[in-house]
């Protein structure tokens, strides 16, 4: 069951060339991942925190060394900043009923808790493994349910 839900809630991967197109790559030092599908990558930027560092002082080796003497250098130390959390409002058993609904079939439901609006169940056929969204077709990237324009009740 951890592949439910992967068609909304997404997926990391490795930061590619059109990806630096669009990000600030100080902000992504000391990583390699970001959000591709579905949450993660529309909360990609309150999801990924800020990256920290430490100076440290090496020898000729390439080994730490401890300050001496007066002339050292003032090495700095910046702490990272976590991401974000996010609270989803899907519930996993009406996910999977959802799921299991389309098993073999093509389309998608939405359930919605009428209290809240939010949205509790944005099912879609169940995929085998989240690859299908890397290395698929095109049209295995379309979320039925997020993207498609269709009219209630259809």
């Amino acid at each position: 069951m951890k592949e439910m839900g992967v068609h909304a809630i997404g997926y990391v991967s490795a930061i590619n060339e059109e990806d630096l197109k669009k990000i600030d790559t100080a902000e992504y030092a000391g990583t390699s991942l970001i959000g591709k599908l579905g949450v993660e990558a529309a909360y990609e930027a309150q999801l990924h925190g800020q990256p920290g560092f430490r100076e440290i002082l090496v020898n000729a080796a390439g080994r730490p060394v401890e300050r001496a003497g007066e002339y050292a250098p003032q090495l700095r130390t910046k702490a990272p900043v976590a991401g974000e959390d996010l609270v989803l409002g899907m519930d996993a058993r009406v996910q999977k009923v959802a799921e299991e609904a389309l098993q073999g079939k093509r389309g998608a439901v939405v359930a919605l808790d009428p209290k809240t609006g939010d949205v509790i169940a944005p099912g879609e056929h169940a995929v085998s493994t989240p690859t299908i969204y890397v290395r698929g077709p095109d049209r295995a990237r379309v979320h039925r349910a997020l993207d498609g324009h269709r009219r209630a009740g259809s």
